[in-house]
């Protein structure tokens, strides 16, 4: 965890911890951040519940069908059978 972290300190410039050899401290720096990703994982999450309610009103059944006689392979009987579910 110590690694991802120090390598998301190094790829954008900013200490979250300082680090000495008795301690471990939260910069205020991180507090920012924090309450940044808070946010925008927030926002994104109710973004996604309201797509998914707006996308459940406008789903309708698509009926997908060929003639038995017609041979194309077990491909396509998999593939509807995928469709179907």
């Amino acid at each position: 965890m110590s690694r991802h972290i120090a390598n998301l300190e190094e790829d954008i410039g900013v200490r979250f911890f300082l680090r000495t050899r008795n301690s471990v401290e939260l910069t205020e720096t991180r507090e920012k951040f924090y309450d940044f990703f808070k946010e925008t994982v927030s926002r994104y999450n109710s973004l996604q519940i309201e797509i998914m309610a707006e996308s459940s009103t406008q789903m309708k059944n698509i009926y997908i069908g060929y003639q038995n006689w017609m041979d194309l392979g077990p491909a396509l009987g998999s593939a509807l059978a995928v469709l179907r579910e």
